[in-house]
């Protein structure tokens, strides 16, 4: 499957053992770093001994500096003769836009807000604080309302300390960002690799101009007990990877739907329907009781 995603690739992937077969690929910024660039092969492939990366051209391993990446094609190679470089098999969550609808999402905005005061990726502030004015700045959440579930059973709900309130919906999953930022971040195009600096990875054109920020420490103080998990915006940054690295990539997902748009017909037709649907409905219907949802998701599969 051919993906927007994957045909704006400038850096792609292939095996030793299998030349000419395309197993990834990025849509990198011309400043993406070696560095960089092999950290996310590693969140991607793997070999039980580990493997080498070098350009197509070139017969030498590129090792992890501070140096551009060159542009072009990249072969994978174990570092033991025999094995062989798998891809991950690690589950992929699409997700839709983190609105907030409910009082608790009220609550995880207005303090996130007060903590943040800008977006802590672009840095611009919000001159109208004073006003409690937030016109273009949005908190977003790093692991999404929809994936509730998924968000308890990888225990996360264990390293919020801060559960006013709970769970996903703690300031410690949020961040305050330029409301263009927050769809690019829900659609993978940009994440933050905390075991980087805390710099922004971007993975799409449309936030090249970001690659490379440092995300503000108005959201990670050390003794802030509002402050962002560290091990959120890790799943997020691995999400990132698998969705723009993988194969083909993942598709995007459309958000613009006009008055008098079948939204529904425009989903179904779309790719991952049964996924997207499912993501949207649990955005939207976060909160409530666990019977009316159940009832509502079987609604779902009839449509």
């Amino acid at each position: 499957m051919n993906t927007a995603r994957s045909r704006g690739r400038n850096v792609w992937v292939e095996f030793s053992s299998a030349p000419g077969q395309i197993q990834g690929g990025l849509c990198a910024a011309n400043s993406l770093t070696k560095a960089q660039f092999l950290d996310m092969l590693y969140v991607v492939f793997s070999a039980p001994g580990g493997f080498k990366t070098r350009l197509y051209a070139s017969s030498s391993p590129i090792t992890a500096t501070h140096e551009t990446l060159e542009h072009g094609r990249y072969i994978l190679t174990p570092h033991i003769s025999g094995e062989r470089v798998c891809v991950s098999d690690e589950r992929f969550f699409p997700r839709t836009l983190s609105l907030s609808t409910t009082l608790r999402d009220r609550a995880f905005r207005d303090q996130v807000r007060r903590r943040d005061q800008k977006c802590v990726i672009s840095g611009e502030s919000n001159l109208e604080v004073h006003l409690d004015r937030w016109v273009g700045f949005e908190a977003a959440h790093v692991f999404p309302l929809a994936l509730d579930n998924i968000f308890i059973s990888m225990g996360y709900t264990q390293l919020i300390t801060h559960n006013d309130p709970p769970g996903v919906n703690s300031p410690q999953n949020g961040l305050l960002l330029d409301s263009k930022i927050h769809r690019l971040w829900d659609d993978y195009s940009l994440a933050v690799n905390p075991h980087n600096g805390y710099q922004v990875q971007a993975f799409m054109p449309g936030a090249w101009k970001f690659h490379g920020n440092i995300l503000d420490t108005a959201c990670r103080q050390p003794n802030d007990s509002l402050g962002i998990l560290d091990a959120l915006l890790r799943w997020h940054y691995e999400q990132a990877v698998l969705c723009n690295m993988r194969g083909a990539g993942e598709p995007s997902f459309e958000f613009d739907f006009p008055p008098g748009t079948d939204m529904m017909g425009e989903i179904r037709q779309g790719p991952r329907p049964e996924e997207r649907m499912e993501a949207e409905l649990f955005n939207r219907l976060y909160g409530f009781s666990n019977e009316r949802l159940s009832g509502l998701e079987s609604e779902a599969e009839v449509i």
